[in-house]
């Protein structure tokens, strides 16, 4: 998602404040994952534990208190789903969107989060233990909409057990519908679009998905990430050189549709490699929950 690119989303009635919050939230986000893998990559003997990185991020948010309020004896379970973290989605309606998992167990164990920079209690949160999922937020709230989305993916569909903490609940505020748009794809566009996206991901996550230039725009930043990532691997090359350089938000979906068949091929070949297959595995994983939004709207 480059990361998340903004100009995607409308700038919410509330203007610039509310968008500096969110800017600083995803910037701090990318700053923390981005340290995490430094610390690691240096790593010397082992050292007094460090916050997690989930504590780091809900402490940069300022949300702590508020995952607290609404979790209740719930929340060292919510904690323990987030060994892992996926990249974060910005939300049309200002929000940020977050998910992560007990590492190897993205299926099984998880949790998600979303809140609203800025302004303190607009929080939901759920998490999913195998069998169920449970959906936390304050009195009065529906099941948030990114959430419903995310919880779509734990098979088979499970019942979303919601639990409410006494707090009054935010003025609902609906998600801003986009402009019409002349650049979005054709249905031959989202064809080709779909065969990229069914090389990266599971043919049953992507039959849904709607392919408009948001999801394209993020499929082309999974597969400039995925073809960085396995760069070495010599059937990489001459794909890497015809599409990287092209690699600009405002073009990349089309750079996409250009090489698609060239693309899906590359990534059948490392799929099929035992040393970067974990390429596709990582980046699938991590730019779920952000590309689903997109395909929703949302």
């Amino acid at each position: 998602m480059q990361p998340l690119i903004s100009k995607h989303y409308l700038i919410h009635p509330e203007g610039n404040i509310l968008m500096r919050h969110i800017h600083i939230g995803l910037k701090g986000i990318y700053a923390l994952l981005l340290c995490l893998m430094m610390t690691q990559a240096w790593a010397g003997p082992a050292k007094p534990a460090h916050p997690t990185l989930f504590e780091e991020i809900i402490l940069e948010a300022g949300i702590e208190n508020d995952l607290r309020q609404i979790l209740g004896e719930h929340y060292q379970t919510f904690k323990n789903n987030f060994e892992m973290v996926a990249n974060p989605a910005q939300l049309k309606d200002g929000g940020i969107f977050l998910d992560g998992w007990k590492t190897g167990q993205p299926d099984k164990q998880a949790a998600a989060f979303v809140y609203y920079p800025g302004q303190t209690g607009r929080v939901s949160a759920a998490y999913y233990d195998g069998r169920q999922i449970v959906h936390f937020g304050v009195q009065g709230s529906q099941i948030h909409p990114a959430i419903q989305i995310w919880a779509k993916r734990f098979l088979p569909p499970s019942k979303v057990i919601s639990q409410a903490r006494e707090r009054a609940a935010p003025a609902p505020r609906s998600f801003i519908k986009p402009r019409a748009m002349s650049n979005e794809p054709s249905p031959q566009d989202q064809y080709k679009l779909r065969q990229v996206a069914t090389s990266i991901w599971h043919p049953w996550i992507v039959s849904n998905w709607e392919m408009n230039a948001a999801v394209g725009d993020i499929l082309a930043t999974v597969t400039g990430e995925i073809l960085k990532c396995s760069k070495p691997y010599v059937v990489v090359q001459a794909i890497y050189g015809l599409l990287f350089p092209y690699n600009k938000p405002e073009i990349t979906w089309r750079v996409l549709n250009t090489f698609f068949k060239d693309i899906k091929n590359t990534m059948l070949e490392i799929s099929q490699n035992q040393r970067y297959k974990s390429c596709i595995d990582t980046a699938a994983v991590n730019w779920r929950s952000p590309i689903e939004m997109a395909s929703a709207g949302i």
